[in-house]
């Protein structure tokens, strides 16, 4: 046998083992970990302001701003009664008490200055960006992927309307009392120690809030389970069970939503035009088109029709979107149901999309782009963690560099795009006349350049500029009619324009329209138009008056009264009835009431006067008319009836200085009897 050698039998010396060194993460390389736990989420936020400022030079719409807040008076109270109103009644078809408490804030600090309320918004915006930074972050451990998600959530022009419409703020609240309730939810299920319960409770407290914002938020405790499926956990009966109390709060809040949606009418009436299967090729309509308008966010609109019916069903091309739902189904399956984080943001997306797919019907609108304000997080998180774990992966390389500029160039042409779609909300006008190059035609926007041409024509100070916006108004209302004659605004319009204009009959038409319209089925309705309503009786009332049918306006008249009492200027019209047919006393009653809501207003002091006069209180009328030049010197009549209450006294001197004065402003009807008594 042959020997060993020497060499090979001596033993090696163990070589110590060689511990693997961290991974760098270039998060952390070479930048303290304070400054980009604070720095990178600020630098997020400061690009979208930026980006969304033109929204605060912004002004009110015509488009649910005026039922949200400009002619809501819940928001012009924050007392305890106030506060208690805004808890209990549905504004617009919805149940939403803390956005309209929000208003109700802005209402105190700038009452209807659109500046406050346009700043509010986008504060909240930022907000919810600072949230969707942490949340993925929590999610993902890496900041990089954090701020492509924050970024991209923060510039996608489909989240503008939401952020540069006042009326959008119910979105903005809703994700950001969501996203708070999420991250808490998150911290319980990785919490051990003492501080777990009030995660907890912390996370149903703020579900209850998101509620509150907007009802849709209903779908909330189905991604708590995906946080759970997340975290791995495991799905004990004890899991299932703590999710009961937020199931009960949206099954509460789920019947009380669709409650007051079909009380509206938005309901029933949509739903009876298409079938069961047509209303599917609606859905998976809006999820194909919310897909790609994810991507390629053109053409973005402020109103998508639904599809016009062809022979009573939808075009045969409304077919293709099941399929493409169900591929789309199989492919997602196929290859991406191994990857957690993928199947959680396409998941998360579907489930708080999927009450907004039009399956039943809700509105005139067959997609809307703020509907995808917090669904479109579930695909920004994707995102952000396929491109930022790329780039951290090959940190410093050129596969790195090639998608960080990818990325950088895709968020720059968003944000240019948003930044367009800002001045888009500037005003009604830009707003609907963006819309009528995209669907022109559309009875929605026809009503709102109508009611926007006639909220100019009252405003005009001289006879070229009312012509033009009354002819403007007049041009779009008629054209809705021959579209749609049952908007119960237009119909309202039309009939005051052809007062204004002389065209009693047409006039009477037009607002006894508007008041079938009002149906006794639908509460909701009743109560959000009885303003509108009571004026169409006053303009009745009004006419009737004018033609010396004095029973149909006393009727008239009552009914206005009987159906709101606050509208502007109805005691005012009341008492001109009662004047018109000899009732001077029961006329300055009603003059009192107009001039307790508006003491300010020369016209109650100086029509009570008139009455006054008429009954021989010439004192009473004397300090009236006072009262009048003192709200406003430059009204002529007032100074001619003052005169006839000063000769009525012996003061011939002040009663000829009144007279001159009202000559001098214009007013020249003086009575020859009563100019020669004053010469005398």
């Amino acid at each position: 046998m042959a020997k060993k050698s020497r060499k090979q039998a001596i033993p090696k010396a163990p070589v110590p083992e060689k511990k693997a060194e961290p991974v760098k993460n270039s998060d952390t390389k070479g930048i303290s970990r304070r400054y980009l736990n604070f720095g990178v989420p600020f630098g997020v936020v400061i690009f979208v302001f930026f980006v969304l400022r033109d929204c605060l030079d912004n002004l009110f719409t015509n488009w649910d701003d005026p039922g949200y807040v400009t002619k809501n008076p819940l928001v012009k109270s924050l007392s305890a009664t106030g506060i208690k109103d805004i808890f209990s009644t549905p504004v617009m078809g919805n149940y939403h008490p803390l956005t309209i408490l929000s208003y109700a804030f802005d209402y105190q600090l700038g009452q209807y200055e659109p500046f406050g309320y346009h700043l509010h918004s986008l504060l909240l915006h930022l907000l919810v960006c600072g949230l969707v930074y942490w949340f993925t972050y929590l999610l993902t451990k890496l900041r990089i992927a954090a701020a492509i998600a924050a970024l991209l959530f923060g510039v996608h022009p489909m989240h503008v309307e939401s952020v540069a419409w006042i009326a959008g703020r119910k979105d903005l609240l809703m994700s950001l009392f969501s996203l708070l309730s999420f991250v808490c939810y998150l911290y319980y299920v990785r919490c051990t120690g003492n501080k777990k319960a009030l995660f907890f409770l912390g996370s149903f407290v703020l579900f209850g809030a998101a509620l509150l914002s907007k009802p849709v938020a209903v779908a909330l405790p189905v991604v708590l389970v995906l946080i759970d499926y997340f975290e791995v956990r495991t799905m004990t009966w004890k899991v299932w069970v703590e999710k009961l109390p937020y199931l009960a709060l949206s099954v509460g809040m789920g019947l009380k939503s669709v409650t007051d949606q079909a009380q509206t009418g938005a309901i029933k009436t949509t739903i009876e035009i298409y079938s069961a299967f047509e209303r599917i090729e609606l859905g998976c309509y809006a999820l194909c088109t919310y897909l790609w308008k994810l991507l390629i966010p053109a053409p973005i609109c402020s109103f998508y029709n639904y599809p016009a019916p062809i022979n009573g069903s939808l075009p045969g091309t409304y077919l293709v979107y099941p399929v493409l739902v169900v591929a789309l189904i199989f492919l997602l399956w196929r290859f991406c149901r191994e990857n957690r984080l993928v199947v959680f943001g396409l998941v998360f997306f579907i489930v708080n999309i999927a009450l907004l797919l039009q399956f039943v019907p809700v509105g005139d609108a067959i997609v809307a782009d703020r509907y995808t304000y917090l669904p479109y997080f579930g695909f920004f998180l994707i995102i952000g963690r396929l491109a930022g774990g790329y780039i951290d992966q090959y940190t410093k390389t050129q596969k790195a560099y090639a998608v960080l500029a990818g990325v950088a160039g895709y968020i720059i042409i968003l944000s240019c795009v948003s930044a367009q779609r800002c001045k888009v909300w500037h005003d009604t006008l830009s707003l609907w006349q963006d819309v009528d190059k995209q669907q022109p035609g559309t009875p929605l926007v026809l009503n709102g350049l109508g009611d926007y041409y006639f909220e100019k024509f009252n405003a005009a100070r001289n006879d070229q500029d009312k012509k033009m916006c009354r002819d403007s108004a007049f041009f779009y209302l008629n054209e809705e009619m021959k579209v749609d004659s049952n908007y119960f605004n237009s119909n309202f319009i039309l009939g005051m324009l052809y007062a204004y204009n002389n065209n009693i009959p047409a006039a009477k038409k037009y607002f006894y329209k508007t008041l079938s319209l009002r149906r006794a089925d639908n509460k909701l309705m009743l109560e959000h138009t009885k303003d509108v309503a009571a004026q169409a009786y006053l303009f009745l009332g009004a006419i009737y008056a004018t033609t010396q049918n004095f029973d149909s306006a006393a009727f008239c008249n009552r009914t206005a009264i009987a159906t709101d009492s606050t509208v502007q200027g109805i005691h005012m019209q009341y008492g001109k009835y009662f004047s018109m047919v000899g009732k001077f006393d029961s006329a300055i009653v009603e003059y009192g009431k107009a001039i307790a809501e508006y003491p300010k207003y020369y016209e109650g002091y100086f029509w009570r006067g008139e009455a006054e006069l008429r009954l021989d209180r010439n004192d009473q009328a004397l300090a009236d008319f006072d009262k009048a030049i003192e709200s406003n010197p430059n009204i002529g009549m007032v100074y001619y009836d003052r005169a006839i209450g000063l000769l009525r006294k012996g003061d011939k001197k002040q009663a000829l200085q009144d007279v001159q004065k009202a000559q001098s402003l214009g007013f020249n009807q003086i009575n020859k009897d009563f100019y020669e008594a004053l010469m005398k």
